[in-house]
């Protein structure tokens, strides 16, 4: 319905151009028509999804809008992107991987077979994708590496058409505080409702397996714009997040997994050696149900598991890719 503000827009118009106006109103009706009908799309609204990080996915969804995750070189940002990706994938998104430093083709990318990809040769192309608007996640692996105007216009172009906008950045000291701060622009920080710190990083060895302990603090803007904080940490091997290592981590740290010699415990219940238990898919199963309610204080079903991570094939090359 027309109010009384447009009423004297119409009139303005209606007079300057000497038209009636009900012509006005009519061509007015039909320009907003139109743009309603154009931006149908951005209207729809868009479900948050899993980041297929079992310790992430315990407490927060991955909502729509600009994801900031910043850590020192080599820290695992790449191995926590890739996850995200793969899991974005499974839940039947369109993605975009921009590998700006041009590094990628190092990394093994079977879990992103799916996934489109772009550098900084290809800088054209990513605008041509963004336009199109099939795009539901861009992750850009690093925003540090683009020049300001750059990381500016890309962002600007991706925020009418992309639903998840994720910004991996490195660290670089403040001048005034001298303290770590994201090295993007402030800017995208700022439009940002989800925020992944890295803080620590341990190397560490789980049997005769060499990995990756990635601490983190996640801030998180709610719908009622209060910003919740939460720490945790997650497992890296092979480049990616293994969420069965994440499950046996959070296990042993509470107590929960002991070591009689090369046995090890759930509680009092005997699971065997690594070997043994992590290529029992039943044991598995059950390792990251019991970490999740450890995170959750909830339990939580066979059925509800195989829909967050996939966790049926524990063969030593697959293990990287389905149990994340």
């Amino acid at each position: 319905m027309i109010n009384k503000k447009l009423e004297n827009i119409v009139s303005i118009i209606s007079n300057d151009l000497s038209t009636s106006m009900s012509d006005v109103k009519l061509i007015i009706s039909k320009f907003i028509e139109i743009i309603d009908k154009n931006t149908e799309y951005y209207k729809k609204p868009v479900s948050p999804i899993r980041f297929g990080v079992l310790s992430l996915d315990a407490y927060y969804e991955l909502h729509p809008g600009v994801i900031i995750i910043s850590g020192h070189e080599s820290s695992g940002k790449t191995s926590l992107g890739k996850t995200i990706v793969a899991s974005a994938l499974r839940q039947q998104l369109y993605t975009l991987y921009h590998d700006t430093e041009n590094k990628l083709f190092l990394n093994d990318l079977s879990a992103l077979k799916n996934s489109l990809f772009a550098n900084n040769i290809e800088g054209i192309q990513l605008e041509y994708w963004i336009k199109t608007k099939l795009l539901d996640m861009v992750l850009i692996d690093t925003v540090t590496t683009l020049n300001y105007n750059t990381s500016n216009y890309l962002i600007d172009k991706m925020r009418p058409y992309i639903d998840f906008i994720i910004l991996l950045t490195q660290m670089r000291v403040d001048i005034k505080t001298q303290k770590n701060i994201p090295a993007c622009n402030p800017i995208h920080i700022s439009n940002s409702h989800t925020r992944i710190l890295f803080t620590n990083i341990e190397k560490i060895q789980v049997g005769s397996l060499d990995m990756k302990r990635v601490h983190y603090i996640m801030s998180k803007y709610t719908a009622n714009i209060k910003l919740e904080r939460s720490r945790g940490s997650f497992i890296i091997r092979n480049n990616m997040i293994d969420n069965l290592y994440t499950a046996i981590d959070i296990l042993r740290t509470r107590g929960r997994i002991s070591s009689r010699g090369p046995l090890k415990y759930l509680d009092d219940e005997l699971l065997g050696n690594y070997n043994k238990f992590t290529n029992d898919p039943e044991i598995c199963n059950r390792l990251i149900i019991e970490a999740w309610s450890e995170l959750t204080d909830k339990d939580i079903g066979d059925s509800e598991l195989y829909g967050m991570f996939e966790v049926q094939n524990f063969t030593e090359k697959d293990r990287r890719i389905d149990l994340t």
